[in-house]
């Protein structure tokens, strides 16, 4: 049994190092362009920079800078150009020295740790380390930086929540001072706010802490989610119950100066750690809801499975051990580089993007455990509320939320003609319902799809309606989805007919009210995407594909992009005359979409790969 306490001491956000040094203005230039890569404009000069700390190791030399660009910003440069040039970034904040979240100190010594790892033992730069300094060097580069096969997903969580003051109201006294929340509680608690959720939790539980029994009954509390806003100011119940009960879940050791509690199973000794309490009192999925720890993944899959989370609109509980003890944060967006934006839980200081491999880059040994830095990193990911719903809750006589089979289309829809589909009249009645709709395409066709929800804050037509909801749509039973919020879907195309899902559920868990689903749905010829009535013809063959995918169309200089069903870009290529072909090797089983940009027109096709 692995065992990790976390709690909120002084942990951090670091850098790299090696034999051959960086100087301060190097490193200022390097910042620089790279900041300007990340934000509008450009518009960053080098007197916008300011060094504001230099990481040393013991003989003086320095590890790394960290340098702010006013108030807005800040970045975080290796000292030596055997590491990767930059490891953390922000364009929300500035690095406020004094104010360096507990967990956040963790990393910065995750950080240095390697630095003077690689320094000492003189390890040499990969080619994609060198290349990355050179292109950060010229400020010719500026404005292509970014992968464009990644597509980045902005911060989910909006709430920037801290240990104290005000946040930990309710937790018990520790002499004269109330005892802070701890880093697991806050984590928790703003995972729950992302979903709004639950509206009510269940059981109760007590246990003896340093200040005598604690005992909470979440079958009896209503969690006032409307309540709590993104930062407060003032005395604030709504937000301190949910912190002091995501605390007494998880038996937090509380104090005044760090309060301490675990996160997954795997790496608690005792029952209740924050894995147990979300699936237990909280009423999240016990399914899709499990620890992972670091050490059974590469470096590249574990990234993915990060990132694979943050594309399913699902914050990440992340957790990590230091030389000071254990740290807990949320990972809730990614960029460009698949740096995770982490959101530290210290009233917004120091949130941004930090990389992941650095905590374990390929020369320090791979996996986990020896020659490392991995420091027993572990998760929760599939974090979402129960109500969601599991595979099989399609199938399953729910009442007036289940519309199965809904709306089954002729079988015989002229080529080119259109079928329109609305709800008029749907409502979310009771707490905590969702909508399910299923729209049957005949087999043998080709479709296009375009969908788009009237709700209480955005609609199309003259209608009222008084809930403020989302929709969304999948092709696949319900394993995965593609989400939307008061915007029409962008038109979809699926080759062969099936069955389609569509799901409406209220922006804040358990509102109700009327809303209107319009779904259009588009008979196409055999092999050609048609969207918006494109003028751009286009084929994609052989379908389903084994080797390679060609795509004719008459647009020779579109662009060509093929998607996985999470979202991810694996394949980016212009078109080559009027026949382009994309190898499939290396690409998995399954379904893809065909996403080609023709001017201001995006006709997306469907493809299997089958090996």
């Amino acid at each position: 049994m692995k065992k990790l306490l976390l709690v909120a001491v002084l942990a951090g956000i670091g850098g790299v190092a090696t034999a051959k040094q960086v100087g301060m203005q190097t490193a200022k230039t390097v910042g620089l362009h790279f900041l300007n890569s990340r934000m509008e404009n450009n518009a960053l000069q080098s007197t916008s920079l300011e060094l504001v700390y230099t990481s040393k190791a013991a003989n003086g030399t320095a590890d790394y800078y960290v340098f702010n660009a006013g108030n807005q910003a800040f970045v975080m440069v290796s000292a030596d150009d055997q590491v990767k040039p930059v490891f953390g970034y922000s364009t929300e904040v500035p690095f406020d020295v004094n104010n360096i979240p507990s967990n956040a100190t963790g990393m910065l010594k995750y950080y240095k740790d390697q630095i003077e790892y690689v320094v000492a033992n003189n390890l040499p730069a990969t080619a994609a380390i060198k290349t990355n300094w050179e292109y950060l060097m010229s400020s010719s580069n500026v404005a292509q930086r970014g992968n464009a096969g990644v597509t980045p997903v902005l911060p989910l969580v909006t709430t920037k929540w801290n240990q104290n003051p005000l946040y930990n109201q309710l937790c018990p006294m520790d002499g004269t001072a109330l005892s802070v929340t701890g880093c697991v509680a806050t984590a928790m608690a703003q995972a729950m706010k992302y979903w709004n959720y639950p509206k009510m939790g269940e059981g109760t539980h007590s246990y003896n802490s340093d200040f005598g029994p604690l005992t909470v009954d979440f079958g009896a509390t209503t969690y006032d989610w409307n309540a709590m806003p993104s930062i407060i100011t003032a005395n604030n119940t709504a937000v301190a119950t949910i912190n002091y009960h995501a605390g007494v879940s998880v038996d937090m050791s509380y104090s005044a100066q760090s309060s301490g509690a675990y996160v997954t199973e795997d790496y608690s000794p005792v029952t209740n750690c924050a894995e147990y309490a979300f699936k237990t009192y909280f009423r999240y999925n016990t399914t899709t809801t499990r620890g992972v720890n670091r050490d059974d993944f590469s470096y590249e899959d574990w990234v993915d499975l990060l990132t694979n989370e943050i594309d399913e609109l699902r914050p990440v509980v992340y957790a990590g051990f230091g030389d000071l003890g254990g740290h807990c944060w949320l990972a809730d967006g990614y960029d460009a580089d698949k740096m995770l934006h982490i959101n530290w839980g210290w009233g917004g200081a120091s949130n941004g993007y930090f990389d992941v491999e650095g905590m374990n880059p390929p020369s320090l040994g791979t996996g986990g455990g020896s020659g490392g830095f991995n420091y027993g990193q572990h998760a929760i990911i599939g974090l979402q509320p129960d109500v969601m719903g599991a595979p099989d809750m399609y199938e399953r006589a729910l009442g007036n939320n289940i519309k199965e089979n809904a709306y089954a289309l002729p079988t015989a829809i002229a080529a080119g003609s259109t079928v329109n589909i609305n709800t008029e009249g749907a409502n979310l009645h009771v707490t905590n319902d969702m909508d399910f709709y299923s729209v049957a395409l005949p087999p043998g066709d080709n479709y296009t799809v375009t969908a788009r929800l009237q709700d209480a804050t955005s609609t199309s037509n003259s209608n009222t309606y008084t809930l403020n909801a989302k929709f969304a749509m999948s092709t696949n039973t319900g394993t995965s989805w593609l989400s939307y919020n008061d915007s029409t879907a962008a038109p979809l195309s699926y080759n062969g007919g099936g069955k389609l899902l569509f799901r409406v559920a209220p922006i804040v868990v358990g509102d109700t009210g009327t809303y209107r689903l319009d779904i259009e749905v588009k008979r196409i010829p055999t092999g050609v995407a048609d969207v918006n009535n494109s003028d751009v013809a286009v084929v994609v063959y052989p379908n389903p594909a084994s080797s390679v995918i060609n795509i004719g169309m008459s647009d020779e200089k579109a662009t060509i992009a093929l998607i996985d069903m999470q979202g991810r870009i694996v394949r980016n290529t212009p078109a080559t005359g009027t026949l382009t072909s994309i190898a499939t090797d290396g690409l998995a089983s399954g379904l893809y979409f065909v996403h080609i940009k023709s001017g201001d027109q995006t006709i997306v096709c469907k493809v299997t790969i089958a090996h």
